[in-house]
């Protein structure tokens, strides 16, 4: 009977030392505010972070494009290139000057902006119509091309 008591008595003792039954630990020094003892604000000298912003350039607005084995979708015709610029001031943004002659066809691929995405697609997975559209498309630029080049 005396171990039985034993046995019990150790087993109620583990039980209280178990963390959630409304014991307080210790938590020690961590930090706070006015402490100084945690700080996410960079030292002197230390490279700050800065906002990059992309933009598209667009072609032409959104429509509907359709592939050779009839499925739509509706994306924005947009260059190849993008302009790239970064925050100057708080709410200033710096952005790139736009090309005089953007890139409408490369490799045989048409980029489209779908969903906020840039997508490149092969213009010959594209009806006929739509190849027309970005031939106009193709010419209006190429027309701006300064006399020189």
């Amino acid at each position: 009977m005396l171990v039985m008591m034993l046995l019990l008595t150790s087993v109620t003792a583990a039980q209280a030392l178990t963390p959630g039954q409304g014991r307080k630990f210790d938590r020690g020094q961590g930090g706070d505010a006015n402490s100084g003892g945690v700080s996410i604000v960079p030292e002197d000298g230390a490279q700050k972070a800065k906002a990059s912003y992309k933009t598209f350039l667009v072609l032409a607005d959104s429509r509907k494009w359709t592939s050779s084995d009839g499925k739509v979708i509706q994306a924005k015709f947009i260059a190849f290139e993008d302009m790239v610029g970064d925050e100057v001031k708080a709410g200033e943004k710096s952005l790139a000057t736009p090309p005089a002659n953007p890139t409408v066809v490369r490799g045989g691929k048409v980029r489209l902006l779908l969903n906020q995405k840039p997508v490149e697609l092969a213009i010959g997975r594209l009806v006929q119509a739509d190849r027309d559209f970005i031939e106009k498309i193709r010419v209006l630029h190429a027309k701006k091309m300064p006399a020189s080049q």
